[in-house]
């Protein structure tokens, strides 16, 4: 089997002779692999994937699929980071007397910047 970035998406291959996506479409739907009845290829998201976990398949990989899975990895790792934040110096409006607690104050920090603007 082979993945490879397509308009967007990962796309898995069959390798010449081999009916490796067939075989394997469950363990392709675990990763968050969908089926396109239209171009008849299993195809994942890049917000969805868990391609790691095709690794005991022992599937190759092209380079600019590679490139756009250390991409997105990068990003899925600094969106649970920023989550896990403790205290921010970001000043939330909040009643007169009243204050947030630091983990409070992280937490509507990083909602803000994962949704946006609330209003």
């Amino acid at each position: 089997m082979r993945i490879v970035w397509n308009r967007d998406r990962f796309e898995f291959q069959d390798a010449p002779g081999k009916r490796d996506t067939y075989d394997n479409k469950e363990e392709i739907k675990a990763v968050g692999g969908r089926w396109d009845p239209e171009k008849k290829v299993w195809y994942c998201l890049p917000e969805i994937q868990r391609l790691a976990g095709l690794r005991p398949l022992s599937p190759s990989i092209s380079p600019e699929a590679k490139a756009k899975f250390d991409e997105f990895e990068a990003i899925r790792l600094a969106t649970i980071s920023a989550s896990r934040a403790v205290d921010s110096a970001f000043d939330v409006p909040c009643p007169s007397g009243l204050a947030f607690l630091p983990y409070q104050k992280a937490g509507v920090a990083f909602a803000l910047r994962i949704f946006g603007d609330l209003k």
